[in-house]
């Protein structure tokens, strides 16, 4: 299963399951681990269950925004290679040009495209942890924006090309990740609670899962119905 929203859905579904088959054992299932017991599982599926939704929400509240984000910086991929062109050919010293280009190429050539899911919806995990990457992105496109500026010989007639218009567009590139990094805070809030209650050394759903497993076959016997119950039910590691 790929690590992904999906799988760890799967994780909170199957532990659920796992706790139901548990609680039909009835009486004799009465683990001496506490982390075991089903009051305590119950309780870690609650949190990691909340706080899956809570991440859910949190996305659909940012999708928006991010889109348009993408957008943003996807039309400033042709104005970034024109504006190179233009400084290619204003007469500018060929070292700055070289610089230039190098510029242009580091902004062209980031390919943050968001990751989908298999549904065909954006991953979190991926627009959360790409935003650094379009940070750059603005910063390396004021980069150029300085260096074409601060050169006498760069003078376009073209409106959209002029240093005003491309300082307003790097203006805008900025404030669309300023925006962004406001919402995504609660994104991220809610998945280090949720990954804490799935994927904690010991006290995860995961481990939890594992050793519960182990826990019914030494009570009820490996080749018991509580046993296969329990063991067929499958979890994914992060």
């Amino acid at each position: 299963m790929a690590n992904n929203e999906t799988g760890h859905a799967t994780n909170i579904a199957n532990f659920k399951v796992m706790i139901d088959e548990c609680t039909a054992c009835g009486p004799t299932y009465n683990p001496g681990n506490p982390a075991l017991s089903i009051d305590n599982m119950t309780g870690l599926w609650t949190v990691g269950n909340t706080a899956h939704s809570s991440l859910t929400t949190a996305f659909q509240l940012a999708k928006a925004p991010i889109n348009q984000r993408q957008e943003l910086f996807d039309s400033g991929i042709k104005l970034v290679t024109r504006t190179f062109n233009m400084f290619k050919s204003c007469g500018a010293d060929s070292r700055i040009i070289e610089d230039a280009k190098g510029l242009a190429d580091r902004y062209r050539g980031h390919g943050l495209k968001p990751k989908k899911l298999p549904d065909g919806t954006s991953d979190p995990d991926y627009v959360s942890t790409s935003h650094k990457g379009f940070v750059d992105r603005a910063d390396t496109f004021g980069q150029l924006v300085t260096l074409v500026g601060a050169d006498a010989n760069y003078k376009p007639n073209e409106a959209e090309l002029q240093v005003t218009a491309l300082e307003a567009l790097g203006t805008e590139m900025k404030n669309a990740n300023d925006a962004i990094g406001s919402i995504l805070a609660p994104v991220g809030a809610a998945r280090i609670a949720r990954d804490k209650a799935l994927y904690a050394e010991t006290t995860g759903m995961v481990d939890v899962a594992i050793n519960c497993k182990n826990y019914v076959k030494a009570v009820f016997g490996a080749s018991s119905a509580q046993a296969k119950a329990v063991g067929r039910i499958k979890f994914t590691r992060k």
